[in-house]
């Protein structure tokens, strides 16, 4: 690492009389990682010189700095006092007159943004910065709902790192519970677009710290509204008796609202129809009906509000009336005026909910043999998928291909489904 090894960094921290739990914090790794750095057990990586770097406030790298020097590190690589700041500034003069004339940057775009450090966390937490967690959790919904988990996921969960640092900050107890209640929003909102994004093991590691902020803060419909998010993962991956299973740890709590019961629901009956059970399945559907007709303004969270409406409920209950019909094998008129009915009222902003009931309602026209309908769901799928990110739709338009190869005479949208598939792969 540029000369640099753990003997020299301790010379250099001791000099400057940093301790090492500074430089963890800078690094965002334990003390103990630090102290092994220091002995030579454990590698220099670029994480833990951009924390010496922070908590020394000198640049290290490209910087010769010698490996043990019997009289101590010498601490600035640009000179001290004022002349280092004119040095500075004529070398940041000089860097900013060759890039804006077409040069290069002169250092890899990653070594740049690591050079600023990690996040700054407040020692004291108010109810500004958790707000900032909410609007946070909102955005990326927001952007999760348009464009697919593959857009959202990452940034979701760079932001995350941030509002977990904010845990063992002080602040008041009302603060900690809305702090929690803000984490376990962003973290199933990151949780969800790595679920789309089609990466498994890291959606579970993130609806399991999700759930966890969520029971902290005593938050009961966001924690039912996890537990239903990661039955819904378990039905995905073709586990609908463990499906039911998470959805009756969530079930028992009188407290929760309308609007998460219709979710609960919803997740049910789409369950049952992949178990063929007829009458499962519609009960279910039932109650979800019945759940949102309950539903108000004021029992309803607030993070609900930015995707629960009419056509939401008949993309859910009309995922469940196919799910029965994909299982039985049968034509079901349910699903198609369901399905169809959300593909129409779904406006600006869910392009991946369109993509979603518009391919299972092709795949349900196709396997019936109807070719004029599905050909015209098939082109209002095909017309959502542009710009989405998501491994769920690509799953989608290989079962609507596959409904689709059955009859001779869909080869034109055939070709189109299998140009989609290769775009999003």
């Amino acid at each position: 690492m540029d000369g640099l090894d753990g003997a020299a960094l301790r010379q250099l921290r001791e000099k400057a009389h940093v301790s090492q739990a500074t430089v963890a914090r800078e690094a965002g790794v334990s003390v103990g990682h630090i102290s092994r750095v220091e002995t030579g057990s454990r590698a220099v990586s670029p994480a833990v010189v951009t924390g010496y770097e922070s908590a020394l406030k000198v640049r290290l790298r490209g910087a010769a700095v010698p490996h043990r020097e019997p009289d101590g590190a010498r601490l600035a690589s640009y000179g001290t006092g004022e002349e280092a700041d004119t040095m500075k500034r004529r070398a940041f003069t000089a860097a900013v007159a060759a890039i804006a004339a077409g040069g290069p940057l002169g250092e890899p775009v990653s070594r740049a943004v690591a050079a600023l450090g990690s996040a700054t966390i407040p020692h004291r937490v108010g109810l500004p910065d958790v707000v900032q967690v909410e609007q946070a959790a909102d955005m990326f919904t927001t952007w999760d709902l348009r464009f697919g988990g593959g857009l959202a996921r990452e940034m979701a969960r760079t932001q995350l790192r941030w509002a977990v640092g904010l845990l063992p900050a002080h602040m008041s107890q009302p603060v900690r519970d809305r702090l929690n209640s803000a984490v376990g929003s962003l973290a199933e909102r990151a949780a969800w677009s790595t679920f789309d994004a089609g990466e498994q093991d890291g959606a579970r590691t993130l609806f399991k710290l999700a759930l966890y902020a969520a029971t902290d803060a005593d938050d009961s419909d966001l924690r039912a509204h996890i537990l239903s998010d990661v039955a819904t993962q378990q039905l995905y991956l073709g586990s609908p008796h463990e499906c039911l299973k998470i959805i009756r740890m969530a079930e028992g709590d009188d407290r929760v609202s309308p609007a998460v019961r219709f979710a609960l629901h919803g997740v049910k009956a789409r369950a049952f129809g992949a178990l063929a059970d007829a009458d499962g399945t519609r009960q279910q559907i039932g109650l979800a009906e019945d759940a949102y007709a309950d539903v108000t303004p004021e029992t309803t969270p607030e993070w609900m509000t930015r995707f629960l409406n009419d056509a939401h409920v008949d993309s859910v209950t009309g995922q469940a009336a196919y799910s029965l019909a994909a299982a039985t094998g049968a034509f079901s008129d349910d699903a198609g005026e369901r399905l169809s009915r959300a593909v129409r009222g779904f406006t600006g902003g869910r392009a991946r909910a369109v993509a979603l009931c518009a391919t299972r309602l092709a795949a349900l026209h196709f396997r019936a043999g109807h070719l004029a309908e599905a050909d015209r769901a098939s082109r209002v799928a095909l017309a959502a998928v542009p710009g989405l990110r998501s491994a769920r739709i690509t799953r989608d338009l290989r079962s609507m291909r596959a409904a689709a190869a059955r009859h001779p005479g869909a080869g034109a949208v055939t070709a189109d489904i299998d140009q989609a598939i290769a775009c999003a792969a």
